[in-house]
């Protein structure tokens, strides 16, 4: 008789097992239906603030034009007048004149001479171009001296290079 008690005991251990599982997966489905929903109203949110965002990118990028278009119609009215006055030439073509008769041109001579080129012709001149960049090569050049002579020198009262 002790094996049918035991027997039953089990059984009865085994159907309040099954029960519980039952019950847990119940409870699991139904929080997995409660958090599918989530993900689901979760993506749906995403979809909405994505398509906000790139409308408002697509307002920003057309702000940006129009005040790209707006910024290259104002004109500055001092630079106009500059720009119009050396529009001709003739001061450009006389500095030059008197820099050539110069036996040394400075940098700074250059660079004035690169500046009018660059309101008389503008900046895709390739006389402007090959102006500004003998600049830059004199101003280098100025520099490697500075540096040379002070590596040569004994005395290190102000550092340059």
């Amino acid at each position: 008789m002790k094996t049918n008690q035991l027997r039953l005991i089990f059984e009865i251990l085994l159907g309040i097992c099954f029960a519980s599982s039952l019950l847990l997966a119940y409870a699991i489905s139904v929080s997995n239906e409660a958090l599918g929903e989530q993900v689901f109203a979760l993506k749906k949110q995403a979809q909405e603030t994505k398509l906000s965002l790139r409308q408002q990118l697509a307002e920003m990028r057309i702000e940006k034009d129009t005040l790209a278009q707006n910024k290259q119609e104002i004109h500055d009215p001092e630079l106009e007048a500059i720009k119009s006055a050396f529009a001709n030439g003739v001061i450009l073509q006389d500095l030059e004149t008197y820099y050539k008769t110069q036996k040394n041109w400075s940098t700074d001579r250059q660079v004035g001479v690169a500046t009018l080129q660059l309101l008389a012709k503008g900046a895709k001149d390739e006389s402007t171009i090959a102006s500004i960049q003998k600049a830059l090569d004199m101003a280098e050049l100025g520099w490697q001296k500075k540096c040379g002579v002070q590596n040569v020198s004994l005395s290190n009262a102000k550092n340059v290079c």
